[in-house]
């Protein structure tokens, strides 16, 4: 996570800051279920296996991406498009999780809820979607020769 979130341009253009905000919420996500005994409900642990298998899909393919963009190969600019949107698909997945658990187990208030969202992360969040479907058209343009 720390190494999305040192501001590098090359990992912006490939969704690192989105990683790095998902990675900070399933973080705090096994830290809170933890401490609050939840260990014990399966379909929790059935959503944190699931959210951190995205992180960790994620964080390859930005890693990946960030190689052959830095060695200038052949398909960079359509994995650099592909990287930034399952990055913010990533971030929206976990973040959403992360609401259903706090309100769905009954063991949060609100105010620990928006305190939980409330975060870098949640401005990260809410920042994904800005140019998605312009990344979209600009994937398709690629995919489809157009």
């Amino acid at each position: 996570r720390e190494e999305m979130e040192k501001g590098d341009v090359r990992a912006a253009c490939v969704g690192g800051p989105y990683l790095a905000g998902a990675a900070g919420f399933l973080n705090k996500m096994i830290t809170l279920v933890h401490e609050q005994g939840l260990v014990k409900k399966q379909y929790i642990m059935f959503m944190i296996a699931d959210m951190a298998s995205h992180v960790e899909v994620c964080a390859g393919l930005v890693r990946k991406t960030l190689a052959h963009t830095a060695e200038n190969k052949a398909g960079a600019k359509k994995l650099q498009l592909c990287s930034r949107l399952f990055a913010a698909e990533t971030l929206e997945l976990v973040a959403s999780n992360c609401r259903r658990i706090l309100m769905g187990a009954g063991v949060f208030d609100e105010d620990a809820v928006r305190s939980f969202l409330e975060t870098p992360a949640g401005d990260k969040e809410a920042n994904a979607w800005k140019g998605f479907l312009n990344d979209m058209d600009k994937l398709a343009d690629i995919l489809f020769e157009r």
